[in-house]
């Protein structure tokens, strides 16, 4: 039997404590709805061709990749200077490289 995993605890309420918890696959339920229904709309209500439509994927790749990069390195990264821009940087960021096995702390929380 596999053994319970402690997270680290990042909030005293429970309840803003259970939002810092996100299965990996749950940006994928809700954005990928979302992804669908834009690709539907390009072939029916925009009328792209398929050529069009597929051309902008690797375009869409490339742009989320590299705005991942710019603010993981330039926001979730930043110099904190006081005890509260810790304490932020901690909260978005932080816990993430403190406890990299953490497999409820793989993504952002869709609340932020």
């Amino acid at each position: 039997m596999a053994k319970a995993y402690k997270s680290i605890r990042v909030f005293k309420s429970p309840f803003l404590e259970y939002f810092t918890h996100v299965p990996p696959l749950l940006p994928m339920a809700i954005w990928g709805p979302v992804v669908c229904y834009f690709f539907w709309r390009a072939f029916t209500v925009d009328a792209l061709s398929v050529g069009v439509t597929l051309a902008m994927v690797p375009a869409g790749i490339l742009v989320w990749t590299l705005a991942e990069y710019i603010l993981h390195r330039f926001v979730f990264h930043f110099n904190p200077k006081g005890h509260f821009q810790e304490r932020l940087q901690f909260i978005m960021h932080g816990m993430h490289h403190d406890d990299v096995d953490d497999p409820t702390r793989l993504v952002m929380s869709p609340v932020v």
